[in-house]
């Protein structure tokens, strides 16, 4: 059978032409969407060419809103219910706060219970003798406390089931599925077809049994016509997901089976398009909508599978493209406003947990926000000087850049005092230090940053609009708040929150019917377009991730026929399809970016099309980014005077870092160095490498203090080992507080930190035992000197300087020791028989520790010859890593001198005037500059 050249929505409006005319008044006709009214009544226009009486338009939740004498719970109002039901349903009952954390997950379960015509006595039955069964033992022991309120637990959510049931309807209240089922098992459903000359119901796919059933009856009257739009194609193959329910509901309405099948009759021209992140999605759909031409924009979408992608890809739209139509809703949660409040109430509900002590990190987060930015006089941006160490370099001043330099992980009241301004917007966070922080307070609180926002007159429409709709949300909140005082929790509040703003969706304005159109997948229902751009396709948008949590096993919902993940997957398998009737182009893009789990892999609808029908396209095309980054090894830097002087400048200070960053790529010590570009500074919660290594040297240093100057003894060493662990508690509540390190990775650094410092002392104490003499010289000697080293053939003055872990005496021997944190390499000390190996670049331990040496053999020449070495206590079955010559482990005045010439060499390379500072591409260091 040949296609028909109409969309499945004009031959619908054919119909109800032909058979009444004008006038339509007295029609119904039943649509799953909103959209899908606005082009009926597009095309029932375009047939008749003049004024006429519309019909009446329902969506499914409309007629049987209508049908029931009950009115729809509201969703925040739901959970204070349940719980009015749970305390009439248990005497062992917990407080709002818990009870919440598994409400949501019954509420769902019930509506799904109710909408699916299930038993639910017989379902809460089956699911308790599981768990039942589950917690049987096979030697015949009775249960334990804990056991038994497990299998009360699964028992009570039936009878629970039942008294929400009941509650809901004597308080004239019911959420969705028992206003269906209740509808549906009552006769109202009779009097719909006497209301109406002719009912037509158009498009649906996916019904739930309460839905199905009321079509069924429905379809009985000889006034009802149903308008399926589907292909045969996909309904026939049993295996095919696109026509699952269609399949089914073929029971009841076997016209279905009767579709033509058209798929395989005309070839549309079809492309995919990997993309190299969702920025190049974003930017490859507006150029795919920039260049369409005009006599197509009619006919012509932009299906985004990824709601977040929406304001990026109209961002780069073409503003010469005035007709541009968005009918999906834009995600609240991605808005800056919302951002802020969210930020807030996680601040909040921290310093309810942890008495007014925040996290650093977290608390920057607002500082950083974008809306806090635009009421905050005092955060300005500016450029620092070029002539200034760090040139070019945009950085955020005042409060923000002084808790970088604080270099502490959580701020308290009494550092937020000290820090902001007298500004509303800075006092308004004091709140955040109280630990005795109520929700009430809290509320009243997002009030007024409402009210300062408002009156700072700073936000666009569209953010003002956002900034209403949390105003409306806030307020519904403390009314609910204040008819049902249970919670307790600021988490709990949060939560209430999310579920009142961060889940809707904001929509926007334009002209439906003209220009591109701009959708998610949810609505395309029922509409045709002749060119499709479907963004985004890639497993996990298409089809979408099923989060959805339940106390029913996945067994359970097969056996009562609920929905489950597999239902969800031939929804959007039928979207998909049916965008392709009555498409002649469609053009796939898909993103390659890794995901979490590693993989960015496309949707698997896209090698579906071709495998079923010999549909889809041949080869994909590959879409680079229109502006990728250069990677460090396309960068090298000749040498000028300006540099050359610049460099001389930087060699006035001379260190082991500094040495080895040149050897080991030159291009990071110009960065570095020259142009003074170092890490960027940020704040965090958790205890970074550096830190790390810094507490583990001061544990030692004031471990070791008492016994300096005096030999090791064993009992002294033991005492060491038993007060270790109070030691480093101690400095790591100098950096975190009492309360900074019980939990997460900085606990796990705390025991970290213990244990290297045992290892060490550990050390020590074997070398006791074997009968090794050793006494501590000095802890984190400090050494500066300046230095004459022979620069092509001139002297050349540098200072040098640095801290010595510690200098100890050992069986009558001067030892030089560095404390590493990390891995030691033995093949970094040893320097075979070939001084230049120093310059190489792969002895960075032997540039270190001959450093520490010529330094103090400088001040203490009665110390050669002396040994030196790196002490790490992930290494340490070897004891220390010595440094080593010509198979020789001591260090002399001839090796000090042989040193001090490879850094006059090593002065040479960097001041040499035709240098190339370029990317050594055998840096580890540095390895991931490439990318």
């Amino acid at each position: 059978m040949e296609p028909s050249t109409q969309n499945f929505l004009q031959r619908v409006a054919q119909k109800l032409v032909d058979q009444h005319g004008s006038d339509l008044r007295k029609c119904l006709v039943i649509v799953p969407g909103h959209r899908s009214t606005i082009y009926l009544k597009k095309h029932l226009g375009n047939l008749l060419g003049r004024t006429f009486w519309p019909p009446r338009f329902m969506t499914i939740s409309d007629l049987f809103a209508e049908m029931s004498p009950h009115k729809l719970l509201a969703a925040e109002r739901a959970p204070f219910l349940l719980y009015a039901a749970y305390k009439k349903t248990t005497a062992d009952q917990e407080p709002f706060d818990a009870f919440w954390k598994w409400a949501r997950t019954a509420l769902a379960d019930y509506n799904d219970i109710d909408n699916y015509l299930v038993d639910g006595k017989q379902l809460y039955q089956n699911l308790s003798d599981i768990k039942g069964i589950e917690e049987w033992s096979f030697e015949g022991d009775g249960l334990s406390d804990d056991q038994e309120y497990f299998l009360e637990f699964w028992d009570m959510l039936g009878r629970l089931y039942h008294q929400f049931q009941k509650d809901c309807l004597a308080a004239n209240q019911v959420y969705s599925g028992l206003l269906k089922r209740e509808a549906i098992e009552s006769d109202r459903w009779q009097e719909i077809p006497q209301k109406w000359d002719s009912i037509h119901i158009v498009g649906f796919n996916a019904l739930a049994p309460t839905e199905e059933l009321l079509f069924k009856k429905l379809s009985a009257a000889d006034n009802v016509q149903l308008h399926w739009d589907a292909d045969g194609s996909y309904i026939e193959k049993n295996w095919h997901e696109a026509g699952h329910f269609l399949r089914r509901l073929a029971k009841n309405f076997p016209e279905i089976k009767e579709l033509p099948a058209t798929f395989g009759s005309r070839t549309p021209k079809i492309r995919v398009l990997q993309c190299t992140g969702d920025t190049s999605l974003s930017k490859m759909s507006a150029e795919l909508l920039n260049n369409t031409p005009v006599d197509q924009h009619d006919q012509t979408a932009l299906v985004l599978c990824d709601s977040s992608l929406l304001v990026s890809t109209l961002s780069a739209l073409d503003t010469k493209l005035d007709k541009v139509n968005v009918t999906m809703g834009y995600p609240t949660n991605n808005n800056t406003v919302y951002q802020f409040f969210q930020t807030y109430i996680d601040l909040a509900d921290m310093a309810q947990s942890n008495g007014g002590s925040l996290p650093i990190s977290l608390f920057s987060r607002i500082l950083k926000n974008a809306l806090f930015r635009l009421v905050e006089q005092d955060f300005e941006v500016h450029v620092r000087d070029a002539t200034e160490t760090r040139p070019e370099k945009v950085f955020i001043g005042g409060i923000q850049d002084k808790l970088i330099h604080k270099n502490t992980p959580r701020i308290r009241k009494s550092n937020w005092q000290q820090l902001r301004t007298e500004q509303a917007i800075h006092r308004s966070l004091d709140l955040l230090f109280e630990p005795t922080l109520t929700i009430d307070a809290l509320i009243k609180q997002l009030q007024d940053f409402v009210r300062i926002f408002r009156d700072s007159d700073t936000l666009d429409q569209w953010n003002t609009e956002f900034l209403f709709h949390i105003s409306k949300a806030l307020n519904k909140l403390g009314l609910l708040l204040e008819e049902f005082p249970l919670v307790t929790r600021i988490k709990t509040a949060k939560d209430l929150f999310s579920s009142m703003v961060g889940q809707q969706e904001m929509s926007f304005i334009g002209e439906p019917l003209e220009g591109l159109q701009i959708m998610g997948m949810l609505e395309t229902r029922t509409l045709d377009f002749k060119h499709i751009i479907l963004t985004g396709a890639n497993e996990g948008k298409l089809p979408a991730n099923s989060n959805r949590q339940s106390f029913i096993p996945y067994d359970l919902r097969k056996l009562f026929k609920l929905p489950t993940h597999h239902d969800q997957e031939a929804i959007y398998a039928y979207y998909f399809y049916r965008m392709l009737h009555q498409a002649e182009d469609i053009t796939i893009l898909y993103s390659t970016q890794k995901d979490t789990f590693g993989s960015g892999e496309k949707s698997h609808f896209i090698d579906q099309m071709n495998i079923d029908f010999g549909y889809g396209p041949k080869s994909e095309e590959v879409v680079v980014s229109p502006a990728p980054f250069k990677s460090a090894s396309e960068f090298s830097m000749l040498t000028t005077p300006t540099i050359q002087a610049s460099i001389k400048k930087s060699l006035e200070w001379l260190s082991p870092s500094k040495l080895n960053s040149f050897f080991d790529c030159p291009l990071d010590y110009y960065y570095r160095y020259v142009l003074g570009l170092g890490e960027p500074d940020s704040l965090e919660d958790n205890i970074g490498h550096a830190d790390l290594g810094t507490i583990i040297h001061q544990v030692l240093e004031d471990s070791y203090g008492e016994l300096k100057n005096n030999y090791f003894t064993e009992e002294a060493l033991k005492k060491m080992l038993s007060e270790v662990g109070q030691t480093t508690f101690e400095e790591f509540k100098k950096k975190f507080g009492k309360s900074g390190f019980e939990t997460g990775l900085n606990h796990l650094a705390y025991h970290v930190s213990v244990r290297f410092a045992k290892k060490i002392i550990e050390w020590d104490l074997k070398e006791v035992r074997a009968g090794n003499k050793i006494k501590i010289i000095k802890l984190e000697m400090e050494l500066r000197q300046k230095i004459e080293l022979k620069v092509f053939g001139e002297k050349f003055t540098t200072n040098m300087g640095g801290f010595v872990d510690r200098v100890d005496e050992y069986n009558g021997q001067v030892r030089i020791i560095d404390y590493k944190t990390g891995n030691a390499d033995k093949k970094k000390l040893d320097l075979g028989k070939d001084f230049d190996s120093l310059l190489g670049g792969g002895k960075p331990h032997a540039m270190q520790v001959l450093y520490y040496s010529l330094l103090y053999a400088n001040v203490h020449p009665e110390s050669l010859p002396l040994q030196a070495g790196i002490v790490s206590p992930r290494n340490l079955s070897g004891g220390m890593l010595a440094f080593q010559a010509n198979g020789e482990t001591t260090i002399n005045q001839e090796v000090l001198n042989r040193y001090k010439e490879q850094l006059g060499l090593a002065l040479e390379s960097m001041l040499d005037p035709e240098l190339l500072f370029q990317h050594n591409a055998k840096s580890n260091y540095c390895q991931f500059c490439e990318k």
